[in-house]
């Protein structure tokens, strides 16, 4: 097509990487169209068989920084918000997996809609022979370190009553750390399996946030991690000049 591609930057605000990100391709002269994550349900986005359109222009590449339960649909009344958060968040997530668009993750269908996120990491990783930190589920007696709750996160142990009600996830697991992976790099360094980099990658996941043992095994996954200024400076310009790339290659 005789438009120069674009890249798209989706923004959840709830960190500066899409902020920095944006930024750096544009220093690099790419067309960058930087949507805050609540707005967009009103970009003209047109899904065609062979390409995508973004206000009439082809998409080359997208960094998609929020999540699947994000609100999209600033703009539209309140009876039609949720059917359009809905319809924005599937528009997208089948734009992600087209080959023609690259997309710095390319979540499943299941990765996408659960709101148990790192419970569908946990039963990949296993079935992937990557260690896991051991896990109780739903055990009301006992002395446990950590909760995993199923919205994500790590806290600590509830009461017996909510253990039983919630079947929380608890684990004996020392020294948790989270960190956040790109490039087969932890930021900041951690042990983790060497194995996980090529299992994120059969999955199409490029940028994710890890919480980990002192012995490297994992204790949860998740594609979109909340990311600290230093390391929001120090991964930006490696995530702008993959996205770059593939922008030039589309042009």
């Amino acid at each position: 097509m005789a438009d120069q591609a674009c890249a798209v930057v989706v923004d959840d605000l709830t960190d500066s990487l899409a902020a920095t990100v944006a930024d750096q391709l544009h220093q690099r002269g790419i067309p960058v169209k930087h949507v805050a994550a609540r707005t967009l349900a009103m970009l003209d986005l047109n899904v065609e068989r062979d390409h995508v359109l973004v206000g009439g222009v082809p998409l080359g590449a997208l960094f998609f920084r929020a999540g699947p339960w994000a609100q999209f649909a600033e703009g539209f009344v309140a009876d039609d918000a949720s059917f359009a958060n809905m319809e924005v968040s599937m528009a997208w997530l089948a734009i992600m997996a087209r080959p023609a668009v690259a997309a710095l993750n390319r979540p499943d269908a299941e990765v996408w809609t659960t709101r148990s996120e790192w419970a569908v990491w946990r039963r990949r990783l296993l079935a992937a022979d990557i260690p896991c930190v051991d896990l109780a589920v739903g055990a009301a007696d006992g002395t446990y370190n950590h909760w995993l709750p199923w919205g994500g996160g790590v806290a600590l142990p509830p009461g017996v009553a909510v253990r039983r009600l919630f079947a929380s996830a608890l684990t004996n697991a020392n020294g948790l750390t989270s960190a956040v992976w790109y490039a087969d790099r932890t930021s900041p360094p951690i042990a983790s399996p060497p194995a996980l980099g090529e299992f994120l990658r059969r999955y199409g996941i490029e940028l994710a946030g890890i919480t980990a043992d002192e012995q490297g095994r994992i204790a949860a996954l998740t594609i979109q991690p909340r990311v600290d200024e230093p390391t929001a400076r120090l991964l930006a310009p490696h995530i702008a000049e993959r996205l770059a790339e593939r922008v030039a290659v589309a042009a």
